[in-house]
């Protein structure tokens, strides 16, 4: 667990679970997509500040080990359920840090169109509609 410490890999081979996860997700294994295993980051590219805040949530949602990141990808890859609530978190997050450091109104929509397309799109094997991923990634923690 290194104490909870996060690492981000800039590698261009993900992990060998990546290939598994790539027979229900085939676009994880585009060098654009970045992936969480345990408490390391993949990633080919920098990553801006509010994609690291996304991502650091995958990772304490996986306890930063590797172990639970397992049994999280387990849930993740069968349950669309799970992976909605996870995937709203973290982009809620991003969305919520994105709005702090970005004042500008019309950024933040553009921003937040942006990642509702996302979630809504084929990444994530259309989870929602985008106006519902809109609703709940704007929505306020309650």
């Amino acid at each position: 667990m290194r104490n909870g410490k996060l690492l981000v890999r800039y590698k261009k081979k993900k992990p060998l679970i990546a290939q598994i996860l790539r027979l229900k997700f085939p676009l994880i294994v585009d060098k654009k997509v970045i992936m969480v295993w345990g408490n390391r980051i993949y990633t080919e590219n920098i990553l801006p500040n509010d994609l690291v805040i996304h991502e650091k949530v995958h990772v304490e949602q996986q306890k930063y080990s590797k172990l639970w990141g397992l049994l999280w990808w387990i849930r993740y890859t069968f349950s669309a359920p799970f992976r909605l609530k996870q995937e709203i978190a973290a982009y809620r997050k991003q969305y919520q840090f994105f709005c702090d450091v970005n004042r500008n109104h019309k950024k933040q929509q553009e921003f937040l169109k942006r990642i509702a397309w996302d979630v809504s799109g084929p990444m994530y094997n259309r989870l929602i509609g985008f106006n519902q991923a809109e609703y709940l990634i704007s929505k306020k923690n309650n």
